[in-house]
């Protein structure tokens, strides 16, 4: 099964939710609240002057403290939640804040339909006035990503590449009233083979349903990919060897029966320390049986500049398995697409905008 660093931007991540925990906190919040307010009214695609808004919740996103060392000790992440009723009906908007920037926004029409500023031709339309709203309220130069889209002549699925940056177009239509017509475009850089998110944003029937932009969060640190695919199997090859896992009975499995002509190596961006992306192999070695606890793979995280492995985790199916020792972990990073318990933890950092906004709004959809 092929991983996939994507963040799913429609929102079939709330499986996150027992890995991360989000909670009021009393105290200022005027920034963040500022910030949420003035990206609401700056960046958002709505009329604002036809809603009346209300700062509905605030919270602030804590890491559990089981997951090893924190490559992104000292960031904030404060989530707001906005209320904005019209005559026509009523939006919720929730926005992440980290080190006081807006860092994703998520749009969810509750009733009724939204008042626009103006009238959008097509999502192609709709991607490039964000962009240009964006770019001036970030004051920021997004000139290549415009001239990209300007590229695109329909809606249809389409990868574009200009140089280093490459625009990924996803579109998928649907009958069924909660989910309509989506439209995503992912912007990234690629870097030897590596590809880095740069923005993330999605239309829900014409709307724009979400955004997330790792810019304001992440910086790209060393792009150098020393390590090749088959280098990285084989060091993963090796460090399994004395890899295992223990199952709830205190039961040790180890010794697993590898099949090398079935590993995949595929290459992500990861946070080695501070808030710098790195290049890593993903390398998923599958099973020649199925071992207890639905164990099938094992995932080895290799760092592509030096082969150095920084995590091991087990691959099971039909569930949550058990976290490898403290032993077997060589290191801590962030990663956008691992589905181990740890490394899902520790994704929460790399995908963090969209996952909360996902948390909140599964929540509230549960009352």
């Amino acid at each position: 099964m092929k991983q996939s660093n994507k963040i799913i931007f429609w929102g079939f991540i709330a499986i996150l939710i027992s890995f991360e925990t989000v909670y009021v906190v009393r105290s200022d919040f005027s920034t963040a609240n500022a910030k949420g307010l003035e990206f609401i009214s700056n960046v958002l695609p709505i009329d604002l002057s036809q809603y009346n808004l209300t700062l509905k919740s605030y919270g602030e996103v804590k890491l559990p403290s089981d997951i090893g060392v924190n490559p992104l000790k000292g960031f904030k992440k404060e989530v707001l939640t906005y209320t904005l009723e019209s005559n026509k009906g009523t939006l919720e908007v929730i926005c992440t804040v980290t080190n006081g920037a807006v860092s994703g926004c998520f749009l969810e029409v509750r009733s009724g339909s939204v008042i626009l500023d103006r009238h959008y031709s097509d999502p192609i339309d709709a991607a490039e006035g964000f962009l240009k709203k964006y770019q001036s309220y970030y004051k920021t130069n997004l000139a290549d990503m415009i001239e990209l889209l300007h590229k695109v002549n329909s809606l249809k699925n389409v990868t574009l590449v200009s140089g280093s940056l490459k625009l990924t177009i996803e579109t998928k239509r649907s009958s069924i009233p909660p989910f309509g017509d989506k439209v995503r475009f992912r912007w990234t850089r690629v870097y030897n083979g590596c590809e880095y998110l740069v923005l993330d944003i999605g239309f829900l029937n014409g709307v724009l349903h979400g955004m997330v932009d790792h810019r304001v969060v992440y910086v790209i640190g060393d792009t150098s990919v020393n390590i090749s695919k088959e280098q990285a199997i084989e060091i993963a090859m090796e460090y399994v060897k004395n890899y295992s896992y223990l199952m709830p009975d205190m039961t040790r499995i180890s010794n697993f029966n590898v099949s090398k002509d079935r590993a995949v190596a595929e290459l992500f961006p990861a946070v080695k320390y501070a808030n710098v992306l790195y290049p890593y192999w993903s390398v998923t070695l599958y099973l020649n049986e199925t071992y207890p606890g639905g164990v099938y793979a094992l995932l080895v995280g290799v760092w592509a500049d030096n082969g150095e492995v920084f995590f091991c985790n087990n691959q099971a199916a039909g569930g949550l398995y058990p976290p490898p020792d403290d032993n077997t972990r060589s290191g801590s990073a962030t990663t956008e697409h691992s589905i181990s318990p740890y490394m899902t933890a520790l994704a929460v950092l790399a995908a963090i905008t969209f996952i909360v906004m996902v948390v909140i709004y599964t929540k509230k959809r549960g009352k």
